[in-house]
């Protein structure tokens, strides 16, 4: 009987060492995420205000390269950005920084900042009730989320906040040193005029974490993130550098749901 135990003891540590052993060498697979020979052209195409509708919805995805599973989402973000009824934006969130991921270690993520983590921590507690987070998440005009790589699910979310719309759109220009915004329909008094300025596209080569062995290319990543003066359509900003844009919205403070959003002329 002892010998048919230790027979059997003998094969299970074998077992769990395999798969230990399988969970820490994924990690340094090499793995490239598929990425559209013309990347450049649709990180030009999805930025170019005169082909976006007059009542874009905003797609915020928050992700991070730490996280084994926001490839495909990012994918999706990337697929999303060209189409005409859509903004697509891209948040980096900080909870992963620090998570050890076995042998591969832990991977900082460039773009990732705690700012994007509390507005993902703001979504879920007015859309879920929720304290929790998780990525990939994405919120879809500040009123509906899902997970940002189940595409069903997030292209009904879509539809829906498209039937849903205000009817209030916006229009913004970059001009001497100075971002405007024109609203055109009833404001909310609990809206605000905000904006983000994102890097149009980036191409990163992971060394540890989750991710290590890959090479990430991200569209449309959020790096600043504002709000206009009370009561004023203008704020004085810097002309952000080329390969980067931005886009404008108009937000409730207190429900989240975003009313009009529209990406910036003049860039």
């Amino acid at each position: 009987m002892s010998k048919i135990f230790k027979k059997y003891t003998i094969i299970t540590v074998v077992i769990l060492i395999a798969l230990i052993g399988t969970f820490h060498l994924r990690p340094y697979i090499k793995i490239t995420p598929a990425e559209a020979a013309n990347g450049l052209n649709i990180a030009e195409q999805a930025n170019d205000p005169a082909l976006k509708d007059t009542a874009p919805i905003i797609v915020e995805l928050f992700t991070s390269q730490g996280c084994y599973s926001c490839p495909p989402a990012e994918a999706y973000l990337r697929d999303l950005a060209p189409r005409p009824d859509v903004i697509a934006l891209e948040y980096h969130v900080d909870y992963w920084d620090d998570l050890v991921y076995g042998l591969a270690g832990k991977w900082k993520d460039p773009y990732s900042k705690p700012q994007f983590t509390y507005r993902q921590s703001l979504y879920n507690n007015t859309i879920r009730n929720r304290d929790q987070v998780y990525t990939p998440q994405m919120i879809i005009n500040g009123k509906f989320q899902g997970t940002g790589s189940n595409r069903k699910a997030i292209e009904r979310l879509i539809k829906q906040a498209k039937s849903q719309h205000s009817g209030i759109t916006i229009s913004s220009k970059w001009e001497d040193g100075y971002l405007t915004a024109s609203v055109n329909g009833t404001r909310p008094d609990t809206a605000e005029l905000r904006f983000a300025i994102y890097h149009k596209r980036a191409l990163t080569t992971v060394t540890s974490g989750e991710n290590k062995g890959k090479e990430l290319a991200s569209y449309n990543i959020v790096h600043t993130l504002g709000a206009f003066p009370t009561l004023h359509d203008y704020v004085e900003l810097s002309k952000p550098d080329k390969g980067h844009h931005c886009a404008v919205f108009l937000q409730d403070k207190n429900t989240l749901e975003i009313y009009a959003s529209a990406l910036c002329e003049g860039l």
